[in-house]
């Protein structure tokens, strides 16, 4: 649900609150297998803009041979999605002091979590919340939202895979691996561009 409120003139806050879960019974991992494509997944630009799409929640890495060097691995993270979702934002936008018909600024707080509350072997970051800053454009084409959003948290742990330059699995490298964190504010930084 979101709701939306006037403050004073031109500035509007929003409120939005999404949740979600898989109802003991009917869809229940306990009882069957969940498509993934049916699992909740969090981050992006409509959810917690302060994560990568589908950055949010419980995540797994892969590692193959870099196709430059094989003694290298290259590490990529794999969201796995979760049974549970809650996520919320608070955002004010406000007129631009400059093309005011065109232009709006705003300031938001999302914030969030993806959790699946039966698997053990994958970590659950708990709640997550990222500030940011956003530009919205009226164009004749649609609206262009451009958001940037900071993360300070460290990168989520969770267990590391090796793969084969084919796709196939050749074994379990770590069990909790965890990437490192760039230490730079600006690394932190999330940016988000969305048309419509």
């Amino acid at each position: 649900g979101s709701i939306y409120r006037q403050v004073r003139k031109d500035w509007v806050v929003q409120f939005r609150l999404m949740a979600g879960t898989f109802v003991n019974g009917v869809l229940d991992a306990d009882r069957g297998f969940i498509p993934p494509q049916k699992l909740f997944y969090g981050g992006g630009p409509t959810t917690v803009r302060g994560f990568r799409r589908n950055r949010l929640g419980p995540i797994i890495y892969v590692a193959r041979p870099s196709l430059n060097d094989s003694t290298v691995l290259d590490t990529v993270p794999s969201a796995t999605g979760g049974q549970r979702i809650v996520v919320s934002t608070v955002e004010l936008t406000v007129p631009s002091p400059f093309l005011r018909d065109r232009l709006r600024l705003a300031a938001f707080v999302d914030g969030g979590r993806v959790w699946n509350s039966a698997d053990t072997l994958l970590a659950d970051p708990g709640f997550r919340i990222t500030p940011g800053a956003g530009l919205r454009v009226a164009t004749p084409v649609g609206p262009i939202r451009l958001d940037v959003a900071y993360n300070g948290y460290p990168q989520t742990h969770g267990p590391l895979y090796l793969i084969n330059n084919r796709g196939d699995i050749v074994g379990r490298l770590d069990d909790d691996f965890t990437p490192e964190r760039p230490l730079s504010f600006f690394r932190r930084l999330v940016l988000h561009v969305s048309i419509g």
